[in-house]
C-alpha cells in the first residue's frame, strides 16, 4: 500500500499538482482522509527531497522547474547512468534482455505521437531505463532512480511541448536494446549518455533555448571522449 508520502510524491512527478502551487494543509488533510500530523511528515520528506519549498510563513508551495536543477539532473544522470549500465549489461539474464526489448517494443507501439498519452508512455519507459541500471549495485540504483524519478516531472511538466524529440529517442531506445544484446558496453554507454544530453537540451529548450547546459556539457565530455555537445 502506498504511503502519503508517495501519493503526494507521485502527483507531483506526474504533473498533476503543478509547479507553484500552494499546497494547503487542511485542504489536503480532507481530501487524502488523513491527519495534520502524518501530512506534515510527508511533506517535511518531500521538502528533504527538493519537490517542495515551505515559506516562512508555513505555507507550502510545489518547488518551481529550474534550469539550473535541470541541467545538474541531466549532468549526474549521464555521468551515473553511463558508468552504470557498464556495469549492468554483463550481469544481464536471458530474461533481463527479453524484458527489455519488450518495453522497446511496448514504447515503440506509442510512436508516432506519445505526447497524447504521456503517463501511459512513462511506464514502459521508466521501466526501460531502470533496467538498464538494474545491475550496478543498491546505492547506485537508488541514487539514480531518485534522479529519474525528477527528471520524469520535468517530462510531464514541458514534454508536451515536444512532440518532435520522441523519434529520436525512440531510435536511441532501440540502438541500446541492440548494444545491450550485443554485450557492447562501449556503445551503450555512448548512446545512453547522449540520449539523456539530447533529452536535457529539448527540455531546456521549452524554458529558455539560450542556457548555457555547462554540467551537462563536462558530463557528456567525460564519457563520450570530449565529443562537443551540440547547443
Amino acid at each position: 500500500m502506498s504511503t502519503l508520502y508517495d501519493q503526494l510524491r507521485r502527483r507531483i512527478l506526474d504533473g498533476d499538482l503543478a509547479p507553484g502551487t500552494v499546497l494547503s494543509q487542511v485542504k489536503l488533510a480532507q481530501l487524502l482522509g488523513t491527519g495534520r500530523t502524518p501530512l506534515r511528515e510527508a511533506l517535511r520528506m518531500l521538502e528533504r527531497e527538493g519537490l517542495v519549498d515551505a515559506e516562512y510563513n508555513r505555507r507550502v508551495r510545489v518547488s518551481e522547474l529550474s534550469m539550473a536543477e535541470l541541467d545538474e539532473i541531466y549532468a549526474r544522470r549521464v555521468v551515473l547512468e553511463a558508468m552504470a549500465v557498464r556495469t549492468t549489461i554483463p550481469r544481464m539474464s536471458s530474461g533481463d534482455k527479453e524484458k527489455l526489448h519488450s518495453l522497446e517494443r511496448e514504447m515503440a507501439a506509442f510512436m508516432p505521437d506519445p505526447v497524447s498519452r504521456l503517463q501511459e508512455w512513462e511506464v514502459p519507459h521508466r521501466e526501460f531505463h531502470r533496467l538498464l541500471i538494474s545491475h550496478a549495485g543498491r546505492s547506485v540504483v537508488y541514487d539514480i532512480q531518485v534522479l529519474q524519478d525528477h527528471a520524469e516531472r520535468y517530462r510531464a511538466v514541458l514534454g508536451r511541448g515536444l512532440p518532435g524529440s520522441f523519434g529520436p529517442g525512440a531510435e536511441d531506445h532501440a540502438s541500446l536494446v541492440a548494444s545491450v544484446m550485443a554485450g557492447d558496453v562501449d556503445t551503450a554507454s555512448r548512446t545512453l549518455a547522449s540520449h539523456l544530453a539530447r533529452a536535457a537540451l529539448a527540455l531546456l529548450s521549452q524554458i529558455d533555448p539560450t542556457h548555457d547546459a555547462r554540467a551537462l556539457r563536462e558530463a557528456l565530455k567525460l564519457v563520450v571522449n570530449n565529443q562537443p555537445l551540440g547547443r
